[in-house]
């Protein structure tokens, strides 16, 4: 209670000796004293302090308001908003959903807000939570002078995306071939990007350009000097790739620029057996026209041919029998050849094909379980009767009863006596169906024309009838009247 009596000057006193005491000073008569200040005099200015949360608001950069007012205005192009929130100590890294300003506005293609964030030392590296830069997003998106002013800006144009699964390790020049933005791929190739940089499944930007099918930025990448036999990590070249998907602009690029047609994957197939493996007669055709060899064998040895008949892919037989240089009896490494496979696999369509064409049918196997065995035998063994009566009466010859079988018979083609009886059978069927039903209608007819004429005589006698009682009644009438 004595401290409340204290005079104003004992009052100005205490209060100059406590302005310089510690804020955080325990002693609880500093704090009662403090308590007693007047509310009219302002208290004294504390001093520069660089941790105080009161200095300034650009200390409040992690605010997540004005961060995402940042981005906000990034992305709709508003750069007198950019420009004042930057005034208020807004970080120019700010990010709203993870996505960060810098990011946003190569996205939308607004050059003067994304050169205010950088001049406003902005992170050119700062990325999205996938990895990818605003160069990146910038030569994905076609944003050509944003990607330009990023490069003058020295961005690094090799960063790769950090994201795991097939997408990790892209980088600008991936992402720009992949969606054919051809602008952005001359300027990366002109600007010195890596042409040989791989993403995780091992594809080159002139991969990705050959399976996305842009003939363009093929041309320019190769005029960059990109590595023509580069593979990615199942040893698939860009040619492989670009016959595959059936671009066949790319392939003959390719083939101008000296790719090699007959290369082979990791397991030593060729782009023209998986091309056959898929059954697409439009692509066939296409690597046979550009000169593929129809003889280069997968891993096993098997030929394209052989992987048409086990698949009883006649149209794809045809196409290739008519290539230059074909072997029809052609080995693998077990010693079957393209008729044994269809043999085998109770293709009996194959087999016509085949034995039509010429092929061997007194081969044996070299290896294998059948060894000694011939195409004949291997059917047998597989419970394909058709087959097997096939062969052997193609095999029997002309003067044992075979001779429509053989090739000379057939003309170059195959004609079947078992198809030709049904094709005959079937032609007695129709034409009896026919007769049957000519013979129907006209036994309708008839059977119409007999009811008209019954009815027609039953109403001629009914008539003749009513006639005959109306004589009589009249006769009777008559002759009461008479009498």
């Amino acid at each position: 209670m004595a401290e409340l009596s204290l005079s104003a000057s004992d009052r100005g006193s205490r209060e100059s000796t406590s302005v310089g005491r510690n804020p955080r000073d325990k002693n609880p008569r500093v704090r009662h004293e403090r308590r007693l200040t007047p509310p009219s005099e302002p208290g004294p200015e504390p001093g520069p302090n660089p941790g105080n949360c009161q200095t300034s608001e650009a200390q409040r950069l992690g605010d997540p308001e004005l961060q995402a007012d940042l981005s906000k205005a990034a992305k709709n192009g508003d750069l007198e908003k950019i420009d004042e929130l930057l005034k208020r100590g807004v970080t120019p890294d700010a990010c709203r959903n993870g996505v960060p300003a810098l990011v946003l506005a190569a996205h939308g293609g607004h050059l003067k807000v994304l050169l205010r964030l950088v001049d406003k030392k902005a992170n050119l590296e700062i990325a999205m939570e996938d990895g990818r830069t605003a160069l990146m997003i910038a030569a994905q998106y076609d944003r050509y002078d944003c990607a330009s002013a990023l490069l003058n800006r020295e961005a690094n144009k090799n960063a790769t995306c950090t994201t795991t699964g097939h997408s990790s390790g892209r980088t600008a020049l991936h992402l720009a071939t992949e969606w054919g933005q051809i602008k952005c791929v001359q300027l990366l190739v002109t600007k010195g990007a890596d042409l040989e940089a791989k993403q995780s499944d091992g594809q080159t930007a002139l991969i990705v350009a050959a399976k996305e099918g842009h003939k363009d930025c093929v041309e320019v990448l190769l005029d960059g000097r990109a590595e023509l036999e580069a593979k990615q990590s199942d040893g698939q070249t860009a040619f492989i790739v670009a016959a595959k998907e059936g671009h066949k602009d790319c392939v003959e690029v390719l083939l101008s620029r000296g790719a090699d047609r007959n290369a082979k994957d990791n397991e030593g197939s060729t782009a023209l057996l998986w091309v056959v493996y898929g059954g697409d007669t439009e692509k066939v055709e296409a690597l046979m026209s550009l000169g593929c060899d129809p003889n280069m064998g997968g891993p096993s040895g098997c030929t394209p041919l052989m992987s048409a008949a086990m698949g009883g892919q006649v149209w794809i037989m045809d196409i290739l029998l008519k290539g230059k240089g074909i072997k029809l009896d052609a080995v693998d490494k077990k010693g079957w050849t393209a008729l044994m496979a269809a043999a085998g696999f109770g293709q009996e369509k194959a087999v016509k094909k085949l034995v039509g064409a010429g092929a061997n049918l007194d081969l044996q196997v070299t290896g294998d379980l059948y060894y000694g065995k011939n195409a004949a035998d291997i059917a047998e063994e597989g419970g394909f009767t058709e087959i097997v009566t096939l062969l052997r009466t193609a095999a029997a010859g002309p003067g044992e009863g075979g001779g429509f079988y053989t090739p000379v018979a057939w003309g170059g083609g195959y004609k079947n006596k078992n198809r030709n009886k049904k094709r005959k059978k079937s032609k007695r069927k129709s034409n009896r169906k026919k007769r049957n039903s000519s013979k129907r209608r006209k036994s309708r007819g008839r059977k119409s024309k007999r009811k008209k004429t019954k009815k027609r005589k039953s109403r001629k006698r009914k008539s003749r009838k009513r006639l005959k009682t109306r004589k009589r009644l009249k006769t009777r009438k008559g002759d009461n009247f008479i009498n």
